[in-house]
C-alpha cells in the first residue's frame, strides 16, 4: 500500500475542509442542487439535455454562472418529451429567508410568461395566514404541501446529527409496495 499525501489537522472539521476547494460554496451549493432538480426532471420524462450538457461538471457551471450566481439566471423552463405543452418552470429564491414578497416576486415572473394553469408550494414548515390568503386570491389553482415533521429527539434524527429545519426523505420498502418514498422535515 503507497501512501500519497498525509494530512495532520489539529480537528476533524480542518481535516474535511482541507478535502473542499476554496472557491465559493455558494456556487457549490447551487450547482448541487440545479444538478438535482435536472436529475429529478429527466427521471420524470422531460426534456433536460441542453441545459444538463451546458453545465456537467462544477468548473463549467462556474465558468458559466461565476463564483457568487445570479440566482435569477440559474432558472430554467422545460417540457415534457411525450407532451410539450406540459411545461415546468424552476427558479431558485436566493440564499436570503424566503418570505411573502420572495414567493410574490416568483409568481409573478412565472404569471408574467402566460403558462401558469397551476401552482405547488412545497414548504418545510407552518405558512404564515395571511401568505395563504394572498396565495388563495390567485386566479389560479393553488395547492400548498407542508411536509411532515420529525422530532429532532427522535432517535433517527439523534442517530443521523440532523438538525432543525432539515428535510429527510425516507424509503419504506415491504410485501405490500416495492417502495414507497416520503420526506419529513426536522423540527
Amino acid at each position: 500500500m503507497k501512501i500519497d499525501k498525509v494530512y495532520v489537522c489539529a480537528s476533524t472539521m480542518e481535516c474535511i475542509a482541507s478535502l473542499i476547494d476554496n472557491a465559493s460554496v455558494e456556487s457549490s451549493r447551487y450547482f448541487l442542487s440545479r444538478r438535482t432538480v435536472l436529475e429529478m426532471l429527466a427521471d420524470r420524462g422531460y426534456d433536460v439535455v441542453q441545459h444538463a450538457n451546458l453545465t456537467s461538471s462544477l468548473s463549467d457551471f462556474r465558468s458559466r454562472f461565476g463564483q457568487q450566481p445570479n440566482h435569477e439566471a440559474l432558472g430554467f423552463c422545460v417540457s415534457h418529451l411525450s407532451n410539450p405543452s406540459n411545461t415546468v418552470q424552476v427558479a431558485f429564491a436566493g440564499t436570503d429567508a424566503i418570505k411573502m414578497g420572495t414567493v410574490m416576486e416568483i409568481c409573478s415572473r412565472i404569471v408574467d410568461s402566460g403558462n401558469l394553469k397551476s401552482l405547488i408550494i412545497i414548504v418545510q414548515s407552518k405558512i404564515t395566514s395571511f401568505a395563504q390568503k394572498k396565495l388563495m386570491n390567485l386566479p389560479y389553482k393553488v395547492e400548498i404541501i407542508r411536509l411532515p415533521c420529525m422530532l429532532k429527539t427522535d432517535v433517527i434524527a439523534r442517530y443521523y446529527g440532523l438538525e432543525k429545519g432539515q428535510v429527510v426523505k425516507i424509503t419504506h420498502s415491504g410485501p405490500v409496495v416495492d417502495s414507497h418514498v416520503t420526506y419529513r422535515c426536522v423540527a
